[in-house]
């Protein structure tokens, strides 16, 4: 019993000793640490003063402080640093500017984030790899640091008071850019300069212990304060900031002629010739057979920017060639940069024996494209689905919060498709809200079709029952598929031929309003018709390219010829069915004895 009650003893001395061992080396390197940012604190302040208001750095760097523990950013929003999107601009200090060249942190080798910062908004210098010493992480002199420092050689006075200037924009932007410049109420401003000329003041908005001033200007400007740092003082001090992340030039590029390359393979190559002046291009995407011409009108330019967030091909920022199938016969290209600026270019090709077929690429997704079923040249049709799209095979209408409604899913088809060309370059339609052109299978193609398609227009004028005598006789046996993206076609071969048995059939009797009767006309050969009622997960990819591409929403759909309800084809319980929701923007359920709109879909 002894042997084990010593060494237990000897165990809890030990960790005891360790834990105070640990104790004296962490504050070691505290103070370490605080000695070393507070230095250069007063070196960098030593050089605005001396500088008028200049600081003494290089790059300006975006620091992301949104993945930080909310502990640790309160080191940076307790200095009232301007946070936008979770990150916040600083500067790389020049260290032989202040005369430093000896540095335990920050010299570079532990990466790129080991330097030193300061903001220039607040004058306030931070570590921005951050340094972790007993499971916390510093980036600043903190107010326990300060207090560390004090108790070590009690020397550390308060940090003055600072002018600080906070942008409402801190990424690049073609906007004009305000900063709000907060002015300690001890001090005594006497002019603030904006490009170097004075500008007037009137009534500063008071916040706590400052004067609030507010100050804009178009494009990029630099803001000169001169003060003094009291009623008393005869110095005049100086604080400097400069706005440098306005942008509002578009890229600009030329594109070449098509030009022949290794294998009789058509290229066109786009030069970049950038006038900008810093914010860098963000995208490149090209399109091929689009809908847009570069002399585009007042009202299509401002489609074009949303049109290229969710179509068209991305290319890399730096590429200089782009590929041109067989098939093609326009080209667009679309350029953005950083602040938002875009510009379009289209290059139009002469048709030859190299490029003398018109069959579309599947490379790009066609939806929102009309589409020519009947192949009279003329469209019949919106493609909601491209089989071959692999990057989009799944969605949710509207963000249905009852997501188990308005989901949908397919799986893509890359190989034996149909093929298909552009027969008419521009079409409007839905309220003449919408122009694409129009596809047509090419004449003589074999294989699976690629699209799915809504019609232009209600089945007609009326409402219809989806049944009225099925009410609670309806079979749901098959519930788990026939509410699937691509069973709206069987769903309908299905209720037509249960229909037309009437009493024999087990739906029960026929009623001249019921959808399945009066659409038999419209859908062609009923046993393999080409146009049918849209499944669940059909009128929920067709609401979701409405939504999301096509501008629509809850109170404007009936401005693109959309009505309030639509049935499906898809069974919910014996006495339910699924109908589309526009007023709302998802899928709901209502009895199949009432009256709702029929819009018909096909494939082709």
């Amino acid at each position: 019993m002894s042997t084990v009650a010593t060494v237990t003893i000897m165990l809890i001395l030990m960790t005891t000793i360790i834990i105070a061992a640990n104790s004296i080396s962490d504050n070691s390197k505290r103070i370490s640490f605080a000695s070393e940012i507070k230095s250069i604190q007063q070196a960098v302040n030593s050089y605005v003063t001396k500088n008028e208001g200049e600081y003494p750095t290089v790059n300006s760097i975006v620091v992301d402080i949104s993945k930080l523990d909310p502990t640790y950013q309160t080191q940076f929003t307790a200095n009232q640093e301007s946070v936008v999107d979770g990150k916040i601009i600083l500067n790389e200090i020049d260290y032989q500017k202040i005369g430093i060249t000896d540095l335990k942190y920050g010299n570079g080798k532990r990466g790129t984030n080991d330097i030193y910062a300061v903001s220039t908004q607040t004058g306030k210098v931070y570590y921005v790899m951050g340094v972790t010493i007993s499971n916390y992480s510093y980036y600043t002199l903190t107010s326990d640091l300060s207090k560390l420092l004090k108790l070590n050689d009690n020397q550390i006075d308060d940090t003055d008071p600072v002018i600080i200037f906070t942008p409402n924009k801190i990424e690049w932007t073609n906007q004009e850019i305000k900063v709000s410049i907060k002015i300690p109420k001890i001090f005594s401003l006497l002019e603030i300069k904006v490009n170097g000329t004075e500008i007037s003041i009137t009534d500063p908005i008071e916040e706590g212990s400052y004067n609030v001033c507010n100050v804009s200007n178009p494009g990029n400007y630099s803001i000169d304060v001169t003060y003094r740092k009291s009623e008393d003082s005869t110095e005049n001090s100086y604080a400097k900031y400069s706005v440098t992340n306005f942008d509002n030039v578009a890229p600009t590029f030329t594109l070449s002629e098509a030009k022949k390359m290794e294998g009789g393979n058509l290229s066109s190559y786009v030069n970049i010739s950038k006038v900008e002046n810093g914010s860098g291009l963000k995208k490149i995407k090209y399109e091929y057979n689009g809908i847009y011409d570069s002399a585009v009108s007042d009202v299509d330019k401002n489609s074009v920017k949303p049109h290229f967030e969710n179509n068209g091909i991305n290319l890399d920022t730096k590429a200089t060639v782009i590929p041109i199938t067989k098939g093609t016969r326009k080209l667009t290209v679309y350029m953005e940069d950083n602040a938002g600026n875009w510009s379009m270019q289209t290059l139009v090709f002469t048709q030859n024996t190299e490029n003398d077929s018109e069959i579309i690429s599947q490379d790009q997704s066609y939806v929102g494209y009309y589409a020519d079923v009947d192949g009279d040249k003329q469209p019949d049709g919106v493609i909601y689905v491209d089989l071959a799209d692999t990057e989009h095979t799944s969605g949710r209408w509207n963000n249905d919060t009852e997501g188990f409604w308005s989901d949908y899913e397919y799986t893509p088809v890359t190989e034996g498709l149909k093929q298909y060309e552009v027969c008419n370059e521009r079409y409007t339609g839905f309220g003449n809200k919408w122009t694409r052109p129009v596809i047509t299978a090419v004449e003589g193609t074999t294989g699976a079709d690629r699209f799915y398609v809504m019609a232009l227009e209600d089945f007609d004028t009326d409402w219809y029952y989806w049944y009225e005598d099925a009410y609670g006789k309806a079979n749901t046996s098959e519930s788990e598929t026939v509410i699937e993206l691509g069973q709206g076609k069987q769903n309908t071969i299905d209720m037509i031929a249960n229909w037309n048995k009437g009493e024999n059939g087990g739906y029960g009797a026929q009623g001249d309003r019921d959808m399945w009767g009066v659409i038999q006309t419209a859908v062609g050969n009923i046993s393999d018709p080409t146009w049918f009622v849209p499944s669940k997960a059909e009128w929920a990819a067709f609401g979701d390219f409405a939504y999301t591409k096509m501008g629509v929403d809850t109170k404007n759909y009936v401005n693109y010829g959309l009505q309030d309800y639509y049935w499906s084809s898809s069974q919910h319980t014996t006495d339910i069915a699924y109908f589309a929701y526009f007023s709302v923007g998802y899928i709901r359920t209502n009895y199949v004895n009432n009256f709702y709109y029929v819009r018909l879909s096909a494939t082709f």
